[in-house]
């Protein structure tokens, strides 16, 4: 399995950090001047992105493991497959049984805490220390 299927996309990896998302991860996506974009080990990344070989770096966004998105979600959100999709979503139906699918389960969890997040459910999003705003 690739790196990139184990982790968020770019796109919601960037869209986190505009929320608030922690950064400090094992995996980053470095965003370069000309649009490309790549992801690597968060050391490697930082080093090329302040130390440059070649490519102008334009910024890092964290790219969140499976495990990572697991420990930032309330506990009752969960994660399942079904053919050739994941899906994630509230086992509890505190919130009409809401749920995103994509293709990775990085990316559903992350479909998940983002809705969350926008929808003020969550908040302690800076450290990745979840605290749901219901009882």
């Amino acid at each position: 399995m690739k790196l990139e299927e184990q982790v968020t996309s770019f796109e919601l990896s960037k869209r986190l950090k505009e929320l608030g998302a922690k950064q400090d991860t094992l995996f980053s996506w470095i965003e370069y001047t000309d649009g490309t974009f790549h992801v690597e080990l968060t050391k490697w990344a930082k080093s090329q992105y302040y130390g440059g070989i070649g490519r102008k770096e334009k910024e890092l966004f964290a790219a969140l493991t499976v495990a990572e998105l697991g420990e930032m979600l309330p506990t009752f959100y969960t994660s399942w497959r079904t053919a050739d999709t994941w899906a994630c979503g509230d086992e509890l139906d505190q919130h009409g049984g809401k749920a995103f699918t994509t293709k990775t389960e990085a990316g559903a969890r992350a479909k998940m805490l983002i809705w969350l997040i926008e929808n003020k459910l969550v908040e302690g999003v800076e450290n990745g220390q979840m605290q749901q705003m219901w009882t």
